[in-house]
């Protein structure tokens, strides 16, 4: 392993269903600078959610972080997760949809404002 990346840190994925939730999807900018700007927030992403989330201890604040395949190459190099590739849209009962974003954030809370 890298030793000059971040340790992992352990992310909400399955944290209690909330009255309000974002979906954000982004895209990077190519360059060295802000691949290494997308690295420094993977390492900040947990004190900045307890920071906002401190302000209303109740609020139960929580955020996902998850990445495309190819910002993985491009950010992460050869260590690409096994199961990770391009996703795929999912129609059936519920329906999820195919974006060209290289980073999915998921936040939630009981309360919009807390997003």
């Amino acid at each position: 392993m890298d030793s000059t990346l971040p340790s992992a840190v352990s992310q909400p994925v399955v944290a209690q269903l909330t009255r309000a939730a974002i979906f954000l999807v982004v895209t990077i900018n190519s360059g060295p600078k802000h691949e290494a700007t997308v690295r420094a927030l993977c390492a900040d992403l947990s004190t900045l959610v307890r920071a906002v989330g401190s302000r209303d201890l109740d609020g139960r604040l929580s955020c996902v972080m998850a990445f495309g395949s190819n910002a993985w190459d491009r950010l992460f190099g050869a260590s690409r997760p096994k199961d990770l590739h391009p996703f795929r849209e999912i129609q059936g009962l519920h329906h999820a949809v195919s974006t060209p974003g290289d980073i999915l954030f998921h936040i939630r809370a009981p309360r919009m404002d807390l997003c």
